[in-house]
């Protein structure tokens, strides 16, 4: 988010009494020395009657020119004070309310009101919300704001404010909630849309930073974005890539360390997607993915960055979890190694403080159990249960009303799991077999798209092999 607040300069409260000064001898001039050489006979009472005349004139541009001034300064005043309200956590009324006081005042000065609508854009894109509605709700009026300033903030005459506008609002379609996947996908391509916008003036020469800035942004856009078919989902990629590389360029880790592992960890996610048509090729993409997020790593410390840690720990057990490997031992050493990271996250991502994170990596940590499982026979009964006992903790948050996607995947991983479940007797086999089938029928309850068609296959081959044990 850029704000742009730009406080008169004090010097005009100086220049205020100089302009007196010199309105005060320019009065006297003329009832002394100019009205007597034009007029002669003009009698005194008259001479003061048009100097009176001629101060109410000069006092009427004074307060004409010093109350716009004045205003304007007020208006500055107020943006300024209610991102320091912002920032110490004041109350929302006290926030909006400085920016209501400053739009009213900025009806005259349109500048001033572009300039007030981004900062209102700005400051709804920080409230904190409550629930996913507020939030989107927030984010909504962040956009009608933004799209009010960009009425004034024209390319031609703004350049630097218009840019900056449209990337404030790129950001904020880059994070709106969607409804449907489709909805999703309109958002990304509006933000797309408005990085672009802004790099037509963010060039890398003359706004270096505003560049790389817009240039991470428009990244992690390309990096979501759906796409039908593989080939367009790698070219989104692609340029996903070259965007977060082109940003790498300013964003050096010595003097931009923060901004350097997040890119850092976007690189790694755009390895990991990546499409490939070879196991090997995939598994070259992954080692690099491991790289990236072991260089985000450097920074992202667990005593000063606990959050990031924990995500690139998320991630990096994502990687290891999907590495190929030609060796057995090494498939084990991989699925190890995803298990510690998803330990390391969990440590962070604790039940009462990141309930969602904690629910995914969860999830995750379950799907490694069951993926070891297949690989050590020896183990697999305890690995399954491991499994279950991590969806079981998933779905203490993942609640059908709240999350309907994360309850349909872990039910449905739960599912596989009491399938996968050996049993030393034909009632325990029927047994796991009907848990299997009642956490298909659970998915189906809010699944939608693969998780739903495969719940439903699932069901179906349940049906019949029950059938065949009765």
């Amino acid at each position: 988010m850029q704000p742009q607040i730009n406080n008169p300069s004090p010097l005009f409260t100086g220049l205020k009494w100089v302009l007196g000064a010199i309105g005060a001898a320019v009065i006297s001039y003329v009832v002394n020395e100019m009205i007597p050489n034009i007029w002669p006979t003009i009698t005194s009472s008259w001479r003061w009657a048009i100097a009176v005349l001629v101060f109410l004139i000069v006092v009427c541009i004074v307060i004409l020119f010093f109350g716009s001034f004045a205003t304007k300064r007020k208006i500055h005043e107020l943006n300024h004070r209610a991102f320091q309200r912002l920032k110490n956590n004041a109350s929302q009324s006290d926030i909006l309310g400085d920016f209501e006081m400053a739009l009213k005042l900025a009806r005259r000065f349109p500048k001033e009101d572009a300039m007030t609508h981004n900062n209102l854009g700005n400051t709804y894109q920080g409230l904190p919300a409550e629930s996913p509605e507020e939030r989107a709700a927030n984010l909504k009026k962040a956009a009608e704001c933004y799209i009010k300033a960009l009425e004034i903030y024209q390319k031609d005459r703004y350049p630097k404010e218009y840019a900056g506008t449209q990337n404030n609002l790129g950001i904020v379609y880059k994070d709106l909630p969607a409804e449907t996947a489709d909805e999703r996908t309109v958002n990304l391509k509006k933000a797309v849309g408005c990085f672009m916008k802004a790099l037509e003036i963010y060039q890398k020469d003359h706004y270096p930073e505003e560049y790389a800035g817009s240039q991470n942004n428009l990244g992690i856009v390309y990096e979501e974005l759906s796409a039908e078919t593989v080939e367009e989902r790698a070219v989104n990629l692609k340029r996903a890539f070259e965007c977060f590389m082109k940003a790498l360029e300013f964003y050096q880790k010595d003097r931009y360390p923060e901004e350097y592992a997040g890119i850092q960890n976007n690189l790694g996610s755009v390895y990991q997607d990546l499409p490939t048509e070879m196991p090997e090729e995939r598994a070259v993409n992954l080692k690099k993915a491991v790289g990236c997020f072991m260089k985000a790593l450097e920074i992202y410390q667990k005593d000063h960055y606990s959050e990031e840690y924990a995500m690139i720990q998320n991630n990096l057990g994502n990687v290891y979890g999907n590495l190929p490997a030609e060796m057995l031992e090494e498939k084990k050493s991989n699925f190890q190694k995803a298990i510690r990271c998803y330990h390391a996250a969990l440590e962070i991502r604790r039940k009462d403080r990141y309930p969602e994170k904690y629910a995914m990596t969860q999830n995750n940590l379950g799907n490694v159990y069951r993926a070891l499982s297949e690989e050590m026979p020896e183990e697999r009964a305890a690995n399954l249960r491991k499994a279950l006992e991590c969806y079981f903790k998933a779905l203490e948050i993942y609640q059908q009303d709240r999350y309907p996607e994360g309850f349909a995947m872990t039910q449905s991983n739960l599912g596989n799991a009491y399938r996968e479940l050996s049993a030393e007797t034909t009632e325990e086999c029927v047994a796991n077999l009907k848990k299997a089938k009642a956490c298909y029928e659970n998915a189906l309850l809010t699944g939608s798209g693969e998780v739903r068609q495969r719940a439903l296959e699932q069901i179906k081959i349940i049906n019949s092999v029950l059938q065949s044990l009765q």
